[in-house]
C-alpha cells in the first residue's frame, strides 16, 4: 500500500471512529428507548433537536413507537431495533404511541420533550 492511500484510508478511519461535535449541534449519545407490552422505558423521554432515537423491542409482540406531530418512528418485530433521527430546529413536547391497535387503549403512550437545554444535572446555586 503507497503513502497516499495509506494517509487516505487513516483520514477515512478516524472520520468513522471518532466522534465530531459539529460544531456542538449534534448530541453525543443516541436516546435509547424500550418496547415492551403496553408500555415505553422509560416513558418520560428527554432529546435534543438532530439527537438520534434507538428504539428496541423487548416485548413479545410486535410494537410501534410514533412521535405524534412529527410523522416520526418505527414498527417492529420481537427482538428487533431501528433508530432514526429527530429533526434538526424542533423543540417542544410531543405524544408518543404504539399505533397498533389497541395499544394505546391499554395505555401505550409517552411522552417526549425536544428542547436545546442541555440534559445532566443541576448546577450547584451560587449564594
Amino acid at each position: 500500500m503507497g503513502v497516499a492511500a495509506a494517509v487516505g484510508l487513516a483520514a477515512l478511519l478516524a472520520l468513522v471512529i471518532l466522534p465530531s461535535d459539529g460544531g456542538g449541534s449534534r448530541p453525543a449519545g443516541a436516546l435509547e428507548v424500550s418496547m415492551v407490552e403496553m408500555a415505553f422505558v422509560p416513558d418520560d423521554l428527554h432529546a435534543s433537536p438532530g439527537q438520534e432515537v434507538e428504539v428496541i423491542n423487548d416485548g413479545a409482540v410486535r410494537h410501534s413507537l410514533l412521535v405524534v406531530g412529527l410523522g416520526k418512528g418505527v414498527e417492529l418485530g420481537p427482538g428487533q431495533r431501528q433508530s432514526f433521527t429527530l429533526p434538526e430546529g424542533t423543540t417542544g413536547t410531543y405524544r408518543v404511541v404504539c399505533d397498533i391497535p389497541g395499544h394505546i387503549e391499554a395505555g401505550m403512550v409517552a411522552t417526549l420533550t425536544i428542547s436545546t437545554a442541555a440534559v445532566g444535572p443541576e448546577p450547584p446555586e451560587e449564594g
